[in-house]
């Protein structure tokens, strides 16, 4: 995972705002805290807090647009508050 790859892509993404931002940089926490797997499991709720997210639909649309714009990918599991996800190789 190379963070001047993200900034340097995100640098010519208008997509991509400070809430897109902040939630890939938890994201990013918690895969080093995790060891850096390829693929892990998400806790939401410790997402959501670590990135100042408040809202569930704020999160979701978040994520599933970091999934859509091809910077994770993302794997949800509706109910149970776990979901998964592989950070993409960015170029």
């Amino acid at each position: 995972m190379c963070l001047a790859a993200f900034y340097e892509t995100i640098a010519d993404d208008p997509r991509i705002t400070v809430t897109h931002v902040s939630l890939y940089f938890a994201l990013l926490n918690e895969w080093q805290i995790k060891h850096e797997p390829v693929l892990f499991e998400l806790d939401r709720p410790a997402i959501m807090k670590a990135a100042k997210i408040n809202s569930r639909t704020t999160y979701d649309k978040a994520m599933h647009a970091l999934h859509d714009f091809g910077y994770i990918q993302y794997e949800p599991f509706y109910g149970c508050g776990k979901s998964s996800m592989v950070f993409r190789k960015l170029e």
